[in-house]
């Protein structure tokens, strides 16, 4: 791994960029001391595409917009507890 000096890595970053675009990392010290350490980035792809996550693994019965509906009429005609 490179190790270059922040004057260096000021003064050269154009090439420095370029060589990390190639999968070469390097670190940047102050005084010899390292700093930072620039890699290429990767976008990261989601693990977990949300919609239609569960496909396959749950069935939803065909009056699932009626359940319950007595209960919720009565609740909201003030008849229920």
């Amino acid at each position: 791994m490179k190790i270059v000096n922040m004057h260096e890595a000021k003064t050269q970053l154009s090439s420095l960029v370029k060589e990390v675009a190639k999968g070469n990392h390097f670190v940047i010290a102050v005084s010899g001391v390292p700093m930072a350490t620039v890699i290429p980035y990767k976008k990261i792809a989601k693990k977990n595409n949300r919609i239609g996550f569960l496909k396959n693994e749950i069935t939803i019965p065909d009056d699932f917009d009626k359940l319950a509906s007595d209960k919720i009429t009565s609740l909201f005609q003030g008849g229920g507890k």
